[in-house]
């Protein structure tokens, strides 16, 4: 079995992890995605995207802005809108299957979704 973490996953929980813990108002804060990621992912993860800057954005002018700036940049405009929306979507959909009372989900996608509140489930 291979033991190496997808590195979608890392990049979507990087995202999903810098974008809730740097914007005043996230579009959807998700305060376990850092946890779902080892220091070294989450700071390897960092770099690659600081280091790309170039790949993601041809034209982008960093002269004046922080690493942290940049960064930022680039996870709200290329690598966080889709995990933002699909975990917005299934934050929405557990609610409310947890209100109709439904026990079961089978999903493939819950992200950092196991959480006891909507399912009974102790996650840990």
């Amino acid at each position: 079995m291979n033991d190496k973490t997808s590195i979608t996953a890392l990049m979507s929980s990087f995202g999903r992890a810098f974008h809730t813990e740097n914007e005043v108002h996230p579009v959807f804060a998700d305060p376990l995605a850092k946890e779902l990621m080892t220091a070294e992912e989450y700071e390897a993860v960092q770099g690659y995207i600081l280091n790309g800057a170039h790949f993601f954005e041809p034209d982008l002018d960093t002269s004046g802005l922080t690493g942290k700036e940049i960064v930022r940049l680039l996870v709200n405009k290329h690598i966080a809108p889709s995990p933002l929306c699909r975990a917005a979507y299934t934050e929405s959909l557990l609610k409310n299957i947890a209100q109709t009372g439904i026990k079961y989900l089978n999903s493939r996608y819950y992200g950092s979704f196991c959480r006891p509140a909507y399912c009974g489930h102790p996650c840990r």
